[in-house]
């Protein structure tokens, strides 16, 4: 992993900033009126104008320190897309009998008939609506997937 390390005047200590950290303290020590600012590298606060050199260099990321590990984790967060947790899947719920055929009759109705039924969530992949020819009126028609739930 590329890993920007700033060496830092009257000091021995290297400290690790990621390319984007080092390219922000690159554009204000190049701009010249932060020179008196104090920034935040690795856990301390240090005068810009004490930043000797940036050098970037090939590190295993599992040696690095702490802090930059956790500067890595954030600009990454920031970087990708927020995961999809609860994305929202369209579900049809479809009524079958026993033995497979299709129920058209509302649940209550079906409760008061006493006859075991079966109930089918399916996923929706696509949903048109289309002109009945024979009607006239506007009618939602459904393409099916897999199952999604069976009760």
């Amino acid at each position: 992993m590329k890993v920007a390390k700033v060496k830092v005047m009257g000091s021995q200590k290297v400290y690790w900033l990621t390319e984007h950290q080092a390219d922000v303290i690159t554009e204000m020590t190049q701009s010249g009126q932060y020179a008196g600012k104090l920034i935040p590298i690795g856990g301390d606060r240090l005068k810009l104008s004490s930043v000797k050199s940036i050098e970037i260099e090939e590190e295993d990321f599992n040696i690095s320190p702490a802090y930059f590990k956790e500067a890595v984790k954030k600009e990454m967060n920031g970087a990708l897309p927020e995961p999809q947790k609860d994305a929202y899947v369209e579900t049809y719920t479809r009524t079958f009998y026993e033995d497979g055929t299709e129920v058209k009759l509302p649940f209550t109705t079906l409760c008061k008939q006493a006859v075991p039924f079966i109930e089918k969530d399916f996923i929706v992949k696509s949903k048109k609506t289309v002109k009945n020819p024979k009607t006239g009126k506007d009618e939602i028609t459904y393409e099916f997937g897999d199952v999604v739930e069976e009760r």
